[in-house]
């Protein structure tokens, strides 16, 4: 299977950010790894797959979610500009 474009971006960030106490979501992960990669630099040889990865996340994040602020997707730019009620 061929990796999408931002997967080794998505998992650099993703280490980045557990170092420090922040996770990202599923959703983010997922977003993050589609988008181009640009000028991110490849992380070598990695022991399990993309979706491994996100499967994992799906199921240890919420349990960690008292030792780590977890980051996530969000709505839309428009729905952000939107003042609340």
């Amino acid at each position: 299977m061929t990796p999408a474009p931002g997967e080794a971006a998505a998992r650099q960030l993703d280490a980045v950010l557990l170092s420090v106490g922040f996770a990202c979501s599923t959703a983010l992960l997922d977003h993050l790894g589609r988008l181009p990669a640009g000028d991110a630099l490849d992380l070598g040889v990695h022991r399990h797959t993309y979706a491994d990865l996100l499967a994992a996340h799906a199921e240890l994040v919420p349990l960690a979610a008292d030792r780590v602020t977890v980051l996530d997707l969000g709505g839309t730019l428009a729905a952000a500009r939107t003042p609340a009620p």
